[in-house]
């Protein structure tokens, strides 16, 4: 699975290895041009030594997280092509680029791909119409028979296996299993202040603050900036 030290990927990652007990590689790209990065490989390292101390038993289960340079990931004329088709009829995130050419490049089938399901359905998964549950595994996978479309070329070596889950579901579960001390280790921000502070302007921040049962994950300056302009911020202060 690509893990990446958000609340999605550690949400699954905890699934794996405290209810289905099995053994997980997980996988990291290291995307220089996002300022979060050195902050993601920190939290995940972190998390990882939580649950070794919190559950011993996942030792032998957790392996070591593959870290790649996005650099080494090789050029794929194919998958770049299916990109960029799919990217004209709605715009996509330019991870979905790379992350096909990687699991390509190393021939990984059933990469798991955390993926959540939205709060609004404004925000679906635009990719969801294409997917169907496989026979075996019970996981979402793109159709087959979908093989012609661009979209198939950039997800047919991936599963989505809580796209089927929103954020508070997620956090029902976490609270419920007593993995919430973990899961706020999780970090989510592309863009952090003093790079440490959740933006709250970017992508994920967005998602993250638009959730139920999520905003109070951000400092109370960040989540007045997200709804008002900086002048009524210092007026509010200055009250």
């Amino acid at each position: 699975m690509f893990w990446t030290g958000g609340w999605d990927s550690t949400f699954r990652l905890l699934q794996i290895l405290l209810k289905e007990k099995k053994i997980v590689q997980t996988y990291y790209i290291i995307d220089p041009n996002r300022p979060s990065h050195g902050l993601e490989m920190d939290r995940m390292d972190k998390i990882r030594k939580l649950i070794y101390k919190k559950y011993p038993s996942t030792k032998g289960q957790f392996l070591q997280t593959i870290r790649t340079e996005l650099s080494d990931v090789k050029k794929d004329a194919v998958i770049e092509k299916a990109f960029k088709q799919a990217n004209e009829k709605e715009h996509l995130g330019s991870q979905y680029d790379w992350l096909a050419r990687f699991c390509n490049q190393f021939e990984i089938d059933n990469m798991e791909l955390c993926v959540q399901k939205m709060d609004s359905p404004a925000h679906h998964f635009r990719f969801s119409p294409f997917l169907e549950r496989d026979e075996k595994s019970g996981k979402l996978v793109f159709k087959k028979s979908l093989s012609n479309e661009p979209e198939y070329i950039l997800f047919k070596r991936f599963e989505f296996p809580i796209l089927h889950m929103t954020k508070q579901d997620m956090l029902n579960a976490a609270r419920q299993n007593g993995w919430l001390g973990i899961m706020k280790k999780t970090w989510f921000c592309h863009q952090p202040i003093f790079g440490e502070i959740p933006c709250g302007k970017c992508d994920p921040c967005q998602q993250t603050m638009n959730e139920c049962g999520m905003r109070k994950r951000f400092p109370l300056f960040v989540r007045l900036m997200a709804k008002r302009p900086l002048s009524k911020i210092l007026t509010y202060f200055r009250q």
